[in-house]
Parts: structure tokens; C-alpha cells; sequence
């Protein structure tokens, strides 16, 4: 399917969903609105039938973003919407008008939410004159927005030959079918040479000082809302039931305003900056056309699903519908053994998901579907993937470590916690390096080379040998971390007082490593003596590590079980002592097995001249595995840690134990329920 079939389709789909949640949420404003909700029940109809509206626009004008270099340009084409020629620029107004709406409503939602919430009756009452203020100024706002656009960010001869440029290669194209608006920051004139637009620059500094004003006005009042909210519920001078009422709706707006946060603002932020530094591309444009699509159908959301009377509402008429008849859980009156179990939805829905995929036929079906496809692909592209999946799960392994480190450590762990997080740190950042610079390794015959190309990490190739330089030194740097880590340990144990703190381009490359037996334009070996004083070299520093890890390790446990025999400390303290010695062997066995011994390995064979390509390959991915094991052990094996962690699950998973009872009767046991 090309983008323009796909792109028509998504919108029409989005469209319709957002058309389907706006009406529900309509009718839900209508009729189960809570009762003391006020004249903001009219804001938010007003915001339902905004988001319907925009999402009919939508489905018309099928507008589609642009972006490529300096360029981020909406364009709205006849061809693709069969609307008349005449209506274009009206659509495309009306389309920036909608994006300037959607942020003024939020703000008029922030600040009606503190008057009505510090007790302002003239400015929050139902009169007519007061709604027709609140309802009017987002018209304003976005009336204005897109008039500054217009004057500022419409068509011009430059954005309209780039638009030919990019789409037609060039070609001529009758410029009435199509109506651009937006920023073409750097245009080429005749001699091909780029320049500032200046009006361009103009509206984006409007822009900018726009969107600086709305965030403030949320920021400010949603602040002040949330302060008054808790003075409410300190003094206790409202009814608990007007106090949840007003934290539904505030919550409910929280959640309103990140999803468009999320979806259009901060995407279109980014975009711009690309823009000014002319490094824009075509799928930028792209996914921001998908993004704001989904806004009206998930905005309205928030609203159903956190205010009570629409949640509750809302489930009875799913009950309706599916002919769900709720029945109140009563304990059998039985005298025999038989028991009722009681399981969480969530807990169910897993349990069902693991039958699924543990059944034989889905998993072989899933397994031999997976390996198609990885056997389908090719070597640069499974390991782009793999890179980043890895470096994905690193960052989340290693921020969760870093929020245990900060929120759950032992209180004894004393300065080594910053030890820690400085190592959880150092991963993240070598995950996210990785990630970036996609590293590949080549081993064939005597070569172990380490190569970083711009074609594949589509990095500028002036800074491919920084990269390189910077992913030897992380991979040095992991020695020495480990050494640091075991001579602090022992430092702590033994009572010491630690001190405070084909042919290609060369350019697109930069290669680093060893080719050992190089040959000579005759075609003959020779030794490359430079690479074998970088091998010993490497070979002195890992043997140094080496000493320190087994000296210190060895001095560290020694100390531990004197410790241990002496009985000279609390048994929390020496517990800790042991649960950190033993995370920490763990951690060092993860990059001795994935890059220390598989790196010693592949040296002894290109020494011998016997290395084979599949080598490099297999470090790469075992490298790209180490930050995102790394972490583990410290999780698991500290208790704090793990309990942390186990708490976390729980209430991810909504499983409470409790503790078992005998029934009545006395012959039958309860089974621990989970609610």
C-alpha cells in the first residue's frame, strides 16, 4: 500500500472512532453528568463537539505534513480529497485554526477548573454573557494563530517549486490543485544557494511566544488548582463527594492535556528544531500526520474512563449490550471441602494470554513464523534491529535500577550507592551509544576490525572516529568500573577510610582494530607491528584489571567471612555486605562471558590467522546484550531491591495476598483469594 492510499484510510478510520467516542461522550455530558458539575458541563460538550468537528475535517481535507530539510509544509490536495480547487485554502486555514483551538481550550479548562475550585461564582455561573467569553476565546485564539500563519507561512514560489522538488522530481504540476502552508526556512534561489526566510522566521517566534504563553497559562493554573484541591481536602470545608468530584475532573484534565502534549505539540516541537538545523525528513512528516489523527480519538478518553458517573455509566451499558448480568459473590454453604476462588480481571487476562501462547499449535505456529522472518533478513538489517531492541531494554533495565538505587537501597549502602548509580548511568549511556552508532564487527583471517558507517548509523562523517574513540573507551571504561567496584567493596568490609571522589567512500567510515598479517602490493604477508604493540598493549591493561578483580575479590570475601566469624557487626549489616559482594561477582561474570573472553577469544584466532566472519557477528550481538543484563543482579539479589520490585509487580498485576482461613465447617480450607 503506498502512503497516500495509507494515509487516506488511517484518517477516514481515526475519523470515524473519534466521531463514535465524541458522540458517547456527548451523550455521557448530556445525561450522567455529576450533579454539581455546573456551567463546566457546557465547556465540555464545547470540547466534544470541537475534537467531532476536527475529526470531520480531518476525513475531508486529508491534509498531509511535509517535511524534508528546512521544510515542514501542510499541504491539502484536490487529487487526494476531490474537493473544489476554491475550498483548499479555506480547509487549510481551518486546519491551523483547529491546532491554535486545541490548545486555547485547554487553557480555558485550566483556568475555569481554579475559579471553580477557590470558589469564583461570578465568572464560572451558567449566565450567558460569562459562557459566551469562555467560548469565544478559543475561536479568537485560533483565529488568530492561523491568520499570522497565513500571512506568514503561506504559499510562496519557493515552498511550492520545494513541494514540486521532493513529490514530483521536478515536474509541473498545476498549482491550483494544491494549497501549502507552513515553514521553508532555508529556500534555494536561482543560483541554487540557500537563504533565510525571514517571514518563516517571523511566525516561528510568533509561534514559539504562542505556545509559550498556553503552556504557562496550564502550568500556572494547573498548579494553583492542584494547591487549592489539597487545601480543600485538609480543611474539609466542601463534602467529600464535591472533593472527588473536582480530583476526577483536575485528574481527568491532566490526562487530556498530555495526550495532545504527547501527540502533536511536543512531535511538532522537534520537528521544527530539526527544520532550523536542516536536518528535517520525510518520515518525521509523515508520523506526525498519523499522531494527530489519533488526538480526537483518544482525547476524549481520560473524561470517561476517570470521572465515576461516566465510568459507571459507561460499564452498565457495555453490560447492556454484551448481556452481562452481575451477580453479588456469596460463599458457598457447604459442609464439604468445595471452595470458591477469586481472581483479579487482570490476573485472568494473563493467565488466558499464557494458555494461548504456551498451547503447542501457537507456540510452534508464533516460533516458526518469528524464525521466517528472522532468517528472511539481512545481516545489516537484524542487526539494527537487535541493537536497538537491546538498547531499548537497557534503558529500561537501568532506569529501573537507577529509581531503586535512589528510592529503595539499604540504609547502611553509604557512598557506594553513588558508585552504583554511576554504573547504572555508564550503561544507559553505553546502551544509547550503541543504539546510535550501530558498531559492527569484521573478523576474517588476521583482521578484527570494529567498523562505524554513516551509511547505516546515518551519522555526519565528521564524527564517525569520535563514536569510535568514545565505544573503546566505554568498553575500557566497563574494566575499570569493575575494578573500582571490587576495591571499594573490600575498602568497606575491611574498615579503611576511603578518600572523597566494494569500494565505498572512506569517508562514510571509520575503522578501528587489529589486522594482524596485512598484505604488500605483491600480495604477501607481512606483520603489521603496530597492531601487534596495540594487541599487547590490550593485553597488559586486561591483565592488569584482571589482578585487581581476583586480588581484591579474593581480599574482599576473606573479609567477609571474618567478619562473619567475629560476630564484630550487626547481621543486617553483614547481610547487606554479602548480598552486594555476591551482585557483584554476578555483574562482572555477565561482561567476562558476553565481551571480555569472546573479545580474548578472537584474538588468539586472528593472531593465527583462523578468524571467521561469523565471529564478529556473534560479538556484536553479545556486546549489545551486555548493558541489558547488567543490571539484574543488583535487582535480584539485594533484597531491598527485590522487594522493591516484587511490590511493584503486585500492584502492576493488582494481586494482594491474604491470609488463609479455615471455613466454619472445619473440614474444608479456603484457598488464598486475589483481589
Amino acid at each position: 500500500m503506498s502512503w497516500d492510499s495509507f494515509h487516506i484510510v488511517f484518517i477516514r478510520c481515526c475519523g470515524v472512532a473519534a466521531l463514535l467516542t465524541n458522540t458517547l461522550m456527548f451523550h455521557l455530558i448530556c445525561y450522567k453528568s455529576p450533579k454539581n458539575l455546573g456551567a463546566y458541563k457546557y465547556l465540555m460538550m464545547y470540547f466534544a463537539i470541537f475534537e467531532g468537528q476536527y475529526a470531520i475535517l480531518d476525513m475531508i481535507a486529508l491534509p498531509d505534513s511535509i517535511t524534508l530539510r528546512s521544510a515542514l509544509l501542510t499541504v491539502v490536495s484536490s487529487k487526494k480529497n476531490h474537493m473544489p480547487e476554491v475550498l483548499l485554502p479555506v480547509f487549510n486555514v481551518l486546519y491551523w485554526t483547529s491546532y491554535g483551538m486545541s490548545l486555547a481550550l485547554i487553557d480555558v479548562h485550566f483556568v475555569f477548573r481554579y475559579l471553580v475550585v477557590s470558589g469564583n461564582k461570578i465568572w464560572t455561573s451558567s449566565h450567558p454573557s460569562k459562557l459566551f467569553l469562555w467560548l469565544f476565546y478559543p475561536i479568537l485564539f485560533g483565529g488568530l494563530h492561523a491568520a499570522g500563519c497565513r500571512y506568514f507561512a503561506g504559499p510562496t514560489h519557493e515552498s511550492t517549486q520545494f513541494y514540486k522538488e521532493v513529490l514530483f522530481n521536478g515536474s509541473e504540476i498545476d498549482t491550483n490543485e494544491v494549497d501549502i502552508m507552513g515553514f521553508y526556512i532555508y529556500p534555494k534561489d536561482i543560483n541554487g544557494k540557500q537563504q533565510i526566510n525571514w517571514m518563516n522566521v517571523a511566525e516561528l517566534i510568533e509561534k514559539t511566544v504562542e505556545i509559550s504563553f498556553s503552556g504557562t497559562i496550564m502550568c500556572v493554573f494547573g498548579m494553583k488548582c492542584y494547591k487549592k484541591i489539597e487545601s480543600l481536602n485538609s480543611k474539609k470545608t466542601r463534602s467529600n463527594r464535591y472533593q472527588s468530584v473536582q480530583k476526577q475532573l483536575f485528574l481527568a484534565l491532566v490526562l487530556q492535556t498530555i495526550i495532545p502534549l504527547v501527540l502533536m505539540y511536543i512531535p511538532s516541537g522537534i520537528i521544527i528544531i530539526f527544520c532550523i538545523a536542516d536536518w528535517s525528513v520525510e518520515l518525521f512528516g509523515r508520523i506526525i500526520c498519523i499522531t494527530i489523527a489519533l488526538y480526537p480519538v483518544l482525547d476524549p478518553l481520560p473524561n470517561m474512563f476517570v470521572i465515576n458517573t461516566f465510568r459507571n455509566a459507561l460499564f452498565k451499558y457495555c453490560k447492556k449490550i454484551f448481556c452481562l448480568k452481575g451477580k453479588n459473590n456469596k460463599e458457598q454453604e457447604t459442609t464439604g471441602t468445595a471452595t470458591k476462588k477469586y481472581f483479579p480481571r487482570g490476573y485472568i487476562f494473563v493467565q488466558y494470554l499464557y494458555r494461548k501462547l504456551t498451547h503447542p499449535l501457537h507456540m510452534s505456529t508464533a516460533l516458526s513464523h518469528s524464525v521466517q522472518l528472522i532468517c528472511q533478513m539481512s545481516w545489516d538489517s537484524f542487526h539494527i534491529v537487535f541493537l536497538r531492541c537491546c538498547g531499548i531494554a537497557a534503558l529500561l533495565t537501568n532506569t529501573l535500577m537507577f529509581h531503586l538505587i535512589c528510592y529503595k537501597s539499604p540504609k547502611n549502602l553509604g557512598v557506594y550507592k553513588y558508585l552504583m548509580m554511576y554504573f547504572a548511568v555508564f550503561e544507559g549511556l553505553y546502551a544509547l551509544l550503541d543504539m546510535t552508532i550501530l558498531p559492527d564487527s569484521y573478523t576474517l583471517q588476521s583482521a578484527f576490525l570494529i567498523v562505524i558507517s554513516s551509511r547505516k548509523s546515518h551519522m555526519p562523517e565528521v564524527l564517525l572516529q569520535v563514536f569510535n574513540v568514545l565505544y573503546w573507551t566505554s568498553y575500557g571504561m566497563s574494566l575499570a568500573l569493575i575494578d573500582v567496584h571490587f576495591v571499594f567493596r573490600y575498602l568497606v568490609v575491611s574498615g579503611e577510610v576511603l578518600f572523597n571522589g566494494s569500494e565505498i567512500d572512506t569517508n562514510e567510515v571509520d575503522i578501528m582494530g587489529f589486522y594482524v598479517y596485512p598484505r604488500d602490493i605483491h600480495g604477501k604477508q607481512q606483520i603489521n607491528w603496530m597492531n601487534v604493540a596495540g594487541m599487547v598493549e590490550n593485553t597488559v591493561e586486561i591483565s592488569f584489571y584482571g589482578t585487581i578483580m581476583c586480588v581484591f575479590g579474593i581480599k574482599c570475601y576473606q573479609e567477609i567471612e571474618n567478619l562473619n566469624s567475629m560476630k564484630t557487626r550487626s547481621n543486617q549489616y553483614q547481610s547487606v555486605q554479602k548480598q552486594l559482594f555476591l551482585a557483584l561477582v554476578l555483574q562482572t561474570i555477565i561482561p567476562l562471558v558476553l565481551m571480555y573472553i569472546p573479545g580474548g577469544f578472537i584474538t588468539i584466532f586472528c593472531i593465527a590467522d583462523w578468524s571467521i566472519e561469523i565471529f564478529g557477528r556473534i560479538l556484536c550481538i553479545t556486546i549489545a546484550l551486555y548493558p541489558v543484563l547488567d543490571p539484574l543482579p543488583n535487582m535480584f539479589v539485594i533484597n531491598t531491591f527485590r522487594h522493591a520490585i516484587f511490590k511493584y509487580c503486585k500492584k502492576i498485576f493488582c494481586l494482594k495476598g491474604k491470609k488463609n482461613k479455615e471455613q466454619p465447617n472445619g473440614t474444608g480450607t479456603q484457598i488464598t483469594s486475589w483481589r
